[in-house]
């Protein structure tokens, strides 16, 4: 199975980036998926994000929900899969050590790694404007400096999996549209 990952922090564009592959490609040949929505936890998870409980068993919610996700990929066996997001967001957003979260997300995943991950990484400024031009969810109703901080612990999580042989590419949120488009068209070779 070839796995590409498209990850960020909230509000770089995941979503709209998403949407254009899934205009522009074969949905026949690709199976689309979104962390947690696609998992059959995916609806309890939503509603448990917006709530008050704690940082461990969300974390431990999240698993449940990668692995039950993961054990539904291996039934359906997918030649190509696209996920907005992945075990790198959930080891991001986690507050364990990296290699601790890493291992637990490959629990879940059965030690399925993503071929290629694009990460689309944004400057302070940018997330501020783009912050301020929404409604905010519970995530990014934590601030700036949070988000930020989850964004370098992306980039760290991803070093780790380069190192495991996954393929990575930033690519800056503050590019056009279309150009961010063309960019992980190349990269996934799509």
């Amino acid at each position: 199975m070839t796995y590409c990952v498209l990850e960020g922090i909230d509000c770089v564009g995941k979503s709209t980036q998403i949407g254009l592959l899934k205009k522009a490609l074969d949905s026949k040949k690709i199976t689309f998926i979104s962390e947690p929505d696609s998992s059959p936890l995916g609806p309890m998870i939503r509603k448990e994000i917006e709530s008050n409980l704690d940082h461990k068993t969300m974390f431990l919610l999240f698993l449940a929900s990668r692995a039950a996700l993961f054990n539904e990929l291996r039934l359906q066996n997918p030649k190509f899969v696209i996920s907005d997001r992945s075990l790198v967001s959930g080891v991001a957003y986690s507050d364990l050590d990296l290699e601790c979260a890493l291992e637990l997300n490959l629990f879940a995943t059965s030690g399925i790694l993503p071929t290629k991950v694009v990460l689309l990484e944004i400057s302070k400024d940018a997330l501020s404007i783009r912050l301020k031009a929404k409604k905010q969810d519970g995530i990014e109703a934590k601030g700036l400096e949070y988000l930020l901080s989850v964004q370098t612990r992306l980039k760290s999580t991803l070093g780790l999996l380069e190192k495991k042989g996954v393929l990575v590419k930033s690519i800056d949120a503050s590019k056009s549209i279309d150009s961010i488009h063309n960019d992980i068209k190349d990269f996934f070779d799509l």
